[in-house]
C-alpha cells in the first residue's frame, strides 16, 4: 500500500462507518478496489492536492461499499 491509498483508506474510514467496521484485511483489499474508482474520476485532479481531491470526492458521497 502506498501513501495515496493509505490516505484514501484513512479518509474513507472517517466518511463511512461501514468501512470502518470491516476487518482490517478486508479494508486493505477494498481500499485498492475503491481507489481505482477515485483515480479514474474527475475528482483526481493533478492541479490540486490529493487530500483536497479526496475530501471533495468523499464529501459528495462518491463511494459505494
Amino acid at each position: 500500500m502506498n501513501y495515496d491509498i493509505f490516505l484514501f483508506s484513512c479518509l474513507l474510514r472517517h466518511y463511512n462507518t461501514e468501512y470502518e467496521n470491516l476487518a482490517y484485511d478486508t479494508q486493505y483489499d477494498l481500499a485498492h478496489i475503491l481507489w481505482e474508482s477515485f483515480a479514474e474520476s474527475p475528482y483526481n485532479d493533478s492541479n490540486r492536492g490529493l487530500y483536497e481531491c479526496l475530501v471533495d470526492y468523499f464529501s459528495d458521497g462518491n463511494f459505494d461499499i
